[in-house]
């Protein structure tokens, strides 16, 4: 009588429920004896929990019983059936005993592979992913260690990468959007990379907040436990957390910039192509790419060529002979420079104004210097640019016929110095 037999599984079933629900009370009263020290409950308490595990496992056998007559009747009739009424049977015998449940698990697929033949390869192939799969969650839910009484397992590893990588995605779509948006809303190169690296790291730091709360850490207790370390990371530390301030520092004061031509030594000079966090990187007129810690910049002195404007005001040094006419030198730079195509600012009478200066009288020449301002590339690229200006003076000079001149010392004899010259083969001759 099927019938009969699902209202007894009913009932267990039922028995079950409120047995499960008597275990949880009674766990709940065992800690608190032993919160309170009372060591009679707590004896008396852990008896009758032995009974409701005793009880639970009789329940479960009774289950068992029942379910394998439905089995068993199905079987009896080949209805395919049986293939879902099984997994009642193997949650129950697991619960009963392991080795009882393997024991258990061959019989049943014995049973169904002699009476269902062929069609219990694929039930076989469906019950074999069933125990893999199971497998795998067991495998991922083994406790690996615990964080605040709470158990970390392998599948909360996963959780929190898969989380933060899915932030750091987001972060790298979100800064091409910002580079993308520049063109249609005219923003600058310097604001744009602003805004992308800030926007980057407040997601990032969002999706690892987000990845600690879906593993379930609690953030407060990490808060403790953050400024316990506090200490240790001020020292081991420090020169990350300088280069992390002083990044956000530059971001926001923006006396660097990208696209800024900045000097930080006579020999070290580059276009500032991208600032970070920790580091800067700066592109030399070599090709070559400096990566600079952050905090050298606010440290120490820089010399940004293009904070203000991209026009820098090149000095460059040259020397006629004595005996030049100053006048004529003057006259013949300027109007070298004005019959040439070099690229600097031609604004005679404004800020921009192009100067020939007599410097000073060296030992061997009469040394001037020019002032020309430039912009852009040209800018940038220091030493051929004042190559460029050097060859126009020296052709406009040999042009005029002025002399260039070149180191040279004078040697004056006194004529009352006796001089003895010694001739092979001869006395000495005074």
């Amino acid at each position: 009588n099927t019938n009969l037999i699902k209202q007894n599984i009913v009932y267990w079933d039922k028995l079950l429920k409120k047995k499960k629900i008597e275990y949880t009370k009674l766990n709940i009263n065992l800690q608190k004896w032993q919160l309170l020290g009372n060591n009679a409950n707590l004896q008396q308490t852990k008896m009758y929990i032995e009974l409701n595990l005793k009880k639970q496992k009789q329940i479960y056998d009774k289950l068992l019983q029942n379910q394998l007559i439905l089995w068993l009747n199905a079987l009896q009739n080949k209805n395919k059936i049986a293939f879902s009424l099984d997994d009642k049977i193997f949650e129950y015998s697991k619960q009963i005993d392991s080795s009882f449940y393997k024991a258990i698990n061959k019989i049943v697929i014995d049973f169904e592979s002699n009476v269902f033949g062929s069609a219990m390869l694929i039930y076989g192939a469906k019950n074999e992913f069933q125990l893999l799969l199971e497998k795998i969650w067991n495998v991922l839910n083994y406790p690996l260690f615990q964080v605040s009484k709470r158990s970390i397992t392998l599948l909360n590893f996963l959780l929190f990468f898969i989380v933060f990588i899915l932030g750091v995605v987001v972060g790298k779509y979100y800064k091409k959007f910002i580079y993308n948006l520049r063109h249609t809303k005219n923003i600058s190169y310097s604001t744009a990379t602003l805004l992308a690296n800030m926007g980057y790291y407040i997601i990032l730091s969002i999706s690892f907040l987000m990845s600690l709360k879906v593993v379930g850490l609690d953030l407060g207790s990490l808060a403790i436990v953050a400024g316990a370390l506090s200490v240790g990371i001020g020292f081991g530390l420090q020169n990350i957390v300088s280069n992390f301030v002083s990044g956000i520092i530059m971001m926001f004061e923006k006396t660097i910039k990208v696209g800024d031509y900045i000097e930080i030594d006579n020999d070290t000079r580059g276009e500032v192509v991208d600032i970070s966090m920790r580091s800067t990187i700066v592109k030399t007129n070599d090709n070559i790419n400096l990566i600079i810690p952050n905090q050298s910049f606010i440290q120490n002195n820089v010399i940004n060529w293009t904070l203000g404007d991209d026009i820098v005001r090149f000095r460059v040094p040259f020397g006629v002979a004595y005996g030049s006419d100053i006048d004529e030198v003057e006259r013949v730079i300027l109007q070298a420079l004005s019959e040439n195509d070099l690229p600097y600012v031609k604004n005679k009478f404004g800020d921009y104004e192009i100067r020939v200066v007599f410097e000073s009288m060296g030992d061997s020449s009469l040394n001037f210097e020019l002032f020309v301002w430039v912009r852009g590339e040209y800018a940038r690229k220091p030493r051929r640019t004042r190559s460029e200006f050097l060859k126009v003076i020296y052709n406009a000079l040999n042009k005029a016929g002025i002399t260039i001149p070149f180191p040279q010392t004078d040697l004056h004899i006194v004529d009352s110095v006796p001089i003895e010259v010694q001739i092979k083969g001869q006395k000495n001759v005074e």
